[in-house]
């Protein structure tokens, strides 16, 4: 089942919601006006899973080619990735640190050290 919106009363369809067993699987967006959809966002158990976006404009309505792809976790964007060059895969990967350091420890319960202070600890064991 799917549900078709005009968002910006353009006379024009800019949102798709896809349903299953009536629940929300999928969003996809047309948030720039040109009649592509460039954001798809996907559910599981009505919370957001991962988004996908065509930045760039590269896809055809035959074709989808993400070019960012975000993950979330607790309805939150824990890390991103960029394709860069258009080869479909991730050139630039991002995280939100604070997530990791709060959620992910390692197998002996010790926190996981953002980038920010792994940088700090290579610099203090150079000098």
């Amino acid at each position: 089942m799917r549900e078709d919106a005009d968002r910006d009363f353009n006379g024009k369809i800019d949102s798709r919601v896809y349903f299953e067993d009536a629940k929300i699987v999928r969003k996809e967006f047309d948030n720039n006006g040109d009649g592509k959809i460039d954001n798809k966002v996907y559910f599981e158990d009505g919370k957001p899973l991962r988004a996908e976006s065509d930045i760039a404009g590269r896809s055809t309505a035959d074709q989808w080619k993400p070019d960012r792809w975000e993950y979330y976790e607790n309805d939150k964007v824990i890390r991103m990735g960029t394709d860069l060059d258009g080869d479909g895969r991730v050139d630039r990967w991002e995280r939100d640190d604070r997530f990791f350091k709060e959620e992910m420890t390692t197998s002996l319960g010790d926190p996981l050290m953002t980038s920010e202070e792994e940088a700090r600890k290579k610099e203090e064991a150079a000098k």
